[in-house]
């Protein structure tokens, strides 16, 4: 989803910049620094907001996206939006795949932030479905805006944003330094990528706060680019249009400033599907995308009216990259995120040699009741370690099967 919903927001971002009300985002009261909470669901930080003083709603913080997203129109009906502009995007075949609006006027709030004047993106329905593949309520995106505003820091381990007054924040103690380069709202490092043919590029990465996954190399930006020759063909996530394929493997390593992390999982979509043809004469050229997988493993500081990016090591930095052990992917059904259905399950994969099947419900894993525990402790359990047994109980047309999963590395 991730993919294609970047291209959606390129098209139409000039036309909500020009709606907006310089206002902006400022601190409540007069402070340089407040913390804000947050808590991470498949490497994405989740924030609470306040829509108008009225609506407490759950955002993603993303760095990849210029303006804020009301992921379902609903939500601003309870408000009583004013539209002032329709958005529709067409398929191939002239069917609707997307339908959105734009509201001007909008305040939204964080702990001690108020955020007047602003223009937002309403999606007709519930198109990208991340309450589905996150396991809890997420009801919009939050980007641009509030990166442009402030110095950000994000602490991963103790989940808490920190923001800081631009005009009085000081470089931090050994924290290590890069540039970073907003370009259309966007923020871009240059980093160095080594494949296992003994090549490698210094490439420019956007960074990319509202990816889960770690490394996204688009192949077709550089004959330097080699695609591991152990790799799999498989899913990669989902757009707007339908799923988005393309290989996974490992590059040799790659740096950030100084730091080297070896055996990294990385993501080589195929031709086209990372930025449409017709959308790359609009946006800044860039190599791929560094995400939450990598992003996570550091405390990050995004100094955007300085043009820095500031970084070092935390304690997540020597854990070994993997990649979906198991083999399964799940969604979350039922009001109470509650119902664990397999949605796919991966040629050759751990899951694909114990026979588990497309629309089998998880019920039990290693004997403990799945109503009882939240997504992202099954994934953790899904993902322990190479060769560990997980015993599991599912539902398959009404009957019970007990079986045993053996996490298995494919690459």
């Amino acid at each position: 989803m991730r993919i294609y919903f970047l291209a959606f927001f390129i098209l139409f971002s000039n036309l909500v910049a020009k709606a907006q009300i310089p206002l902006g985002f400022n601190f409540m009261y007069k402070s340089k620094r407040v913390v804000i909470p947050f808590k991470v669901h498949s490497n994405l930080v989740v924030v609470p907001v306040l829509l108008d003083a009225k609506l407490p709603l759950k955002f993603v913080l993303d760095s990849g996206v210029p303006t804020t997203i009301i992921t379902e129109k609903t939500y601003a009906d309870i408000l009583n939006f004013n539209y002032g502009r329709q958005l529709v995007i067409y398929g191939a075949g002239g069917e609707t795949i997307l339908e959105a609006y734009i509201a001007s006027n909008v305040d939204i709030d964080l702990p001690g932030v108020k955020g007047t004047g602003h223009s937002v993106l309403v999606l007709q329905k519930d198109y990208m479905e991340l309450k589905k593949f996150l396991g809890t309520d997420v009801h919009g995106i939050l980007g641009y805006e509030l990166f442009s505003k402030f110095v950000i820091k994000f602490d991963y381990i103790n989940q808490r944003l920190v923001l800081y007054d631009p005009e009085t924040y000081k470089k931090p103690n050994k924290y290590e330094e890069m540039p970073l380069s907003i370009e259309d709202t966007k923020p871009y490092v240059y980093s160095k990528v080594y494949f296992d043919n003994g090549g490698h590029i210094n490439g420019k990465f956007l960074i990319d706060t509202g990816s889960s996954s770690g490394l996204i190399i688009d192949p077709d930006t550089d004959d330097r680019i080699a695609i591991p020759v152990k790799n799999l063909d498989t899913n990669l996530g989902r757009g707007l249009s339908g799923h988005i394929y393309g290989k996974i493997g490992r590059v040799q390593s790659m740096n950030m400033g100084s730091y080297k992390m070896e055996e990294v999982i990385a993501s080589f979509p195929n031709p086209g599907s990372y930025v449409a043809d017709s959308i790359k004469s609009t946006e800044a050229f860039r190599n791929g995308s560094i995400g939450g997988e990598i992003l996570s493993r550091f405390h990050v500081i995004f100094d955007y009216p300085h043009g820095k990016l500031y970084f070092k090591k935390n304690s997540k930095f020597k854990k070994d990259f993997d990649f979906n052990l198991s083999g399964i992917v799940l969604k979350v059904e039922g009001k109470n995120f509650d119902r664990f259905v397999i949605s796919e399950v991966r040629t050759g994969s751990a899951a694909y040699e114990a026979q588990l099947q497309k629309g089998d419900q998880i019920i039990k894993i290693n004997n403990a009741s799945t109503s009882s525990l939240k997504l992202q402790q099954i994934i953790g359990l899904l993902n322990a370690k190479p060769g560990k047994k997980v015993k599991l109980e599912v539902v398959r047309n009404q009957k019970l099967i007990r079986l045993d999963l053996i996490l298995s590395r494919q690459i």
